[in-house]
C-alpha cells in the first residue's frame, strides 16, 4: 500500500481501504487477462498493477465530461508480455 500511496503521490489515509481494493482488483483482473499469478520478484507485473490501479483510481467513473476512460496501452502491452511470457518460475 506505501509503494501504491507513493507512485500516486497520495499523503493522506482516507483512501487506504479503496486502494488496497485496487491493488486485489488489479492483481485479480491481471491474472485473469494472463493466468499469471503475481509475484513480488516480477518487476513488470508490478509495474502494470501500479499502472492499474493509478487509471482505476483516477478515473472512478466510466465516462468524463472530456473523454472516454479507456485502459491505457502501456497497461494493455504490459498484460499482453505478461500473458505471453508466463510466470518467472517457469522460465
Amino acid at each position: 500500500l506505501a509503494f501504491v500511496k507513493s507512485y500516486l503521490r497520495v499523503d493522506y489515509n482516507d483512501d487506504d481501504t479503496y486502494l488496497t481494493d485496487l491493488i486485489s482488483l488489479s492483481k485479480r483482473y491481471i491474472y485473469e487477462q494472463t493466468g499469471v499469478q503475481y509475484s513480488e520478484n516480477d518487476e513488470i507485473y508490478k509495474q502494470a498493477v501500479l499502472l492499474s490501479v493509478s487509471h482505476f483510481y483516477g478515473n472512478r467513473s466510466p465516462i468524463s465530461e472530456k473523454t472516454v476512460n479507456v485502459v491505457p496501452f502501456s497497461l494493455e502491452a504490459m498484460v499482453r508480455h505478461i500473458g505471453l511470457r508466463g510466470s518467472l518460475n517457469e522460465q
